[in-house]
């Protein structure tokens, strides 16, 4: 079976050429991820340090500060009108999403019993979009799979028992709207904001709705109230791999996935949110950038992934090559730099949720610099922040950034994020 004719299409559906077995086709990507990272030199994980070299104790005072002024900013904005907004956060567009979000920002920002009126609104707003399928979500937006998956985890990060049945029957919802027809190598092992009983090929999967499922399954397992079926974690492994600039691994014809070999991360098969590019070959390409290449990481380790596996290598690799707190990297060109302030907010969340499961302190990029990520991007947010405490994307508010709750909240937990690096990295000393 040759590489780089797997996929042709057949009326809008992405098929194998062949016709292998199920269980080949499930594990085609899988077969390739065995690969080496090609080439020599030294191991891209040789970047990623337990702590800086700064010898300095870390102190999160600035940023305790700062978390706490934005978390009463935040709470101050929560609706309290009688209909069904109420409890609800959400400045445009009150939601299942961006209140589970700021619920969890207050969670994990130890505030839940300085703000127990809010919480409680917010949980009761979520649990009023319950499903019988326990999925939740607002019904006339959709976007199934992306709410129920920050609802699992605003719940989770809750730690309250009698929200115990909420978590289990979501995570079910959850799980139950994976792509699984072995054949789909478009679609195959993925999540798309809507169950896939409900998909169609004009909505297909994507990176971002599979990353903050497999995020929010990982919290559910971690709670106890979720227990992952290998099976599908192993498709989301196929999937992942199908979505990585890695010609090593990646068994798509470069045809259908772009000529990019960076080891970085597109948002959806076929598809990336910068704008596509030329090799000098002049054969197109499909560029990686930030926030899909650290969710990909973050979904590699989820999925079960080994910290020294080939795939994950490259995703570092990526990472130390494009280091930065400052912006989205990958969606900038030499004619707008503003390009690389889309999705910001959504990218250092990205960003520190990855560093932190990856267990490092510190990133050495090609100059030989030791970047302290944890501290970086804690004063790259409390540069931004606003003197009211919130924040907002007035650079780009694409991707619902301009929205104040949604930035807050994303800030916010990017920022304890920091806070919890920091701590982490002291306690080794």
């Amino acid at each position: 079976m040759s590489k780089g004719h797997l996929l042709q299409n057949h009326a809008g559906r992405w098929t194998l050429r062949a016709s292998p077995t199920a269980a080949s086709i499930a594990s085609a990507a899988l077969l390739f991820g065995a690969a080496g990272c090609g080439g020599g030199g030294e191991s891209p994980a040789a970047a990623f340090v337990e702590s800086p070299t700064t010898e300095a104790a870390p102190d999160t005072t600035r940023y305790r500060e700062a978390r706490d002024r934005a978390l009463a900013w935040l709470v101050a904005r929560q609706h309290h009108e009688a209909g069904d907004d109420r409890g609800a956060w959400g400045v445009d567009a009150p939601m299942v999403g961006f209140t589970a979000l700021a619920l969890t920002a207050i969670a994990k920002g130890d505030a839940v019993d300085r703000y127990p009126e809010a919480v409680q609104g917010g949980v009761d707003y979520l649990l009023r979009h319950r499903r019988p399928n326990g999925a939740i979500y607002n019904v006339e937006m959709g976007n199934a799979n992306y709410m129920t998956s920050c609802a699992i985890m605003a719940l989770v990060a809750l730690d309250r028992a009698d929200l115990g049945d909420a978590i289990r029957q979501a995570a079910t919802a959850v799980a139950s709207g994976q792509v699984m027809d072995p054949t789909d190598l478009r679609n195959y092992g993925g999540f798309g904001y809507e169950p896939a009983a409900g998909e169609t090929r004009e909505h297909p999967v994507d990176l971002g709705n599979t990353a903050f499922a497999l995020d929010a399954l990982h919290a559910a397992e971690e709670a106890g109230y979720f227990s992952p079926d290998r099976e599908r974690m192993r498709a989301a492994e196929s999937f992942l791999t199908r979505l990585q600039n890695r010609s090593e691994s990646n068994p798509l014809s470069p045809e259908v996935r772009g000529y990019g070999d960076d080891g970085g991360f597109m948002y959806r098969v076929g598809e990336s949110k910068a704008a596509e590019t030329t090799d000098e070959q002049g054969r197109r390409v499909l560029p990686s950038y930030g926030s899909m290449t650290y969710e990909g990481l973050l979904s590699f380790l989820y999925a079960g992934v080994d910290k020294d596996d080939a795939r994950v290598l490259g995703a570092l690799g990526w990472i130390r090559d494009h280091y930065t707190t400052d912006e989205n990297p990958g969606l900038s060109d030499r004619h707008n730099r503003d390009l690389g302030q889309q999705g910001l907010y959504y990218y250092l969340h990205a960003f520190s949720k990855a560093h932190l499961a990856y267990g490092h302190g510190a990133v050495v990029t090609p100059d030989g610099v030791s970047h302290d990520w944890a501290a970086e991007m804690g004063d790259a947010l409390l540069a931004l922040q606003q003197p009211d405490g919130y924040w907002k994307n007035d650079h780009s508010p694409r991707w619902m950034e301009g929205d104040t709750t949604y930035a807050t909240s994303l800030a916010l937990l990017a920022l304890q994020n920091s806070v919890t690096g920091l701590e982490r990295r002291g306690a080794r000393r």
